[in-house]
């Protein structure tokens, strides 16, 4: 409901603009549908013999990343990054989506597993035994590494296509030569190493001082000696 709140009140900003609601405002309705989503997800509750909450459990994932990021976009509004890390969670939460109807519904299920109807529109995924039971918990889990590794990938390489078209920001090519990072090192150590010298040079230079004064007193007492 929320969803369907945050979308109708997008399409009256964008297409009236005598009706206009601030960002924070849509934001805020958009936040209050991933926590209901997140909180309808994670206290319900099924079969516990079944592996969809396997399923459901992983589904909090991308659910728990579009609420954070919809955080960070309500504190700063200038940033672009929450947009984007949103937009990865809502990719993935759709695919996810998709493979848990393919896992559920097709013969792509857990061998040892099947579908069963416990009561009207409440189904359950039940498997044969312990074995094929945590077989399909670990599937489960595999799949969605899948997804995962999936989704990285065709992010860095839509990212450096981008990034191969457009270029990159001043800011973030900052990096200087190694080249220069050694001879600035290199000028550092000389100009340690021509202290040292100069250091023991001036005590060398301070100990024959010392040495000459102890000569004249000594010469000095000589002398009313002789007398």
């Amino acid at each position: 409901m929320l969803f369907f709140l945050y979308s109708i009140l997008g399409l009256f900003g964008n297409f009236r603009h005598s009706f206009s609601l601030h960002s924070s405002i849509l934001d805020l309705v958009l936040l209050f549908a991933f926590v209901e989503e997140f909180l309808l997800f994670y206290l319900q509750r099924k079969d516990p013999s079944g592996i969809e909450n396997r399923y459901f459990d992983l589904l909090l994932v991308p659910i728990l990343i579009c609420v954070v990021s919809t955080v960070l976009e309500l504190r700063s509004k200038k940033s672009n990054f929450p947009r984007l890390i949103r937009g990865v969670g809502l990719i993935l939460h759709g695919t996810w989506f998709v493979q848990m109807d393919f896992s559920f519904y097709t013969s792509m299920m857990v061998h040892g597993c099947s579908l069963h109807e416990k009561s009207r529109a409440n189904y359950t995924v039940k498997c044969k035994g312990h074995s094929e039971y945590h077989r399909g918990r670990a599937i489960a889990t595999l799949q969605f590494n899948c997804h995962v590794a999936l989704l990285v990938a065709f992010v860095v390489s839509l990212y450096s296509i981008m990034v191969k078209r457009n270029g990159l920001r001043k800011d973030f090519t900052q990096y200087r030569p190694l080249g220069e990072e050694m001879q600035q090192m290199e000028n550092v150590e000389h100009f340690t190493l021509d202290s040292d010298e100069d250091l023991d040079n001036g005590i060398k230079e301070e100990e024959d001082l010392e040495k000459e004064k102890a000569t004249v007193v000594a010469l000095n007492v000589n002398g009313h000696g002789s007398y």
